[in-house]
């Protein structure tokens, strides 16, 4: 079904109003800032990494979400170096959503 990963993102949300809510979050979809009381930031499908890091910087997020669908096509945020700490994961059999805070550094 189309919304069998949305579960993830509203339990991503959930807990994010618990740990830090009213943030600035850019994601894919609307449901996590939704759910954690935050600002929405669509993050678009960035084929290298200062495209990712630009809607992190430029932008002020404190959060990055990705998810599934945003990975298959795009890359980890990992892999750039970058100022993002993966923070927490929700998985449910090949459906997933990370969040990612921004640091700093």
């Amino acid at each position: 079904p189309p919304d069998r990963g949305r579960g993830l993102h509203k339990q991503a949300g959930l807990y994010l109003l618990g740990l830090d809510s009213g943030k600035r979050i850019a994601s894919r979809l609307p449901f996590v800032p939704f759910y954690s009381r935050g600002k929405w930031i669509v993050a678009p499908v960035a084929s290298n990494c200062s495209q990712l890091l630009d809607v992190v910087t430029k932008k002020e997020a404190n959060y990055l979400i990705m998810d599934d669908g945003m990975l298959s096509k795009t890359f980890k945020p990992e892999d750039c170096p970058a100022p993002l700490v993966a923070m927490k994961e929700f998985r449910n059999n090949g459906d997933f959503v990370i969040i990612y805070k921004a640091t700093d550094g």
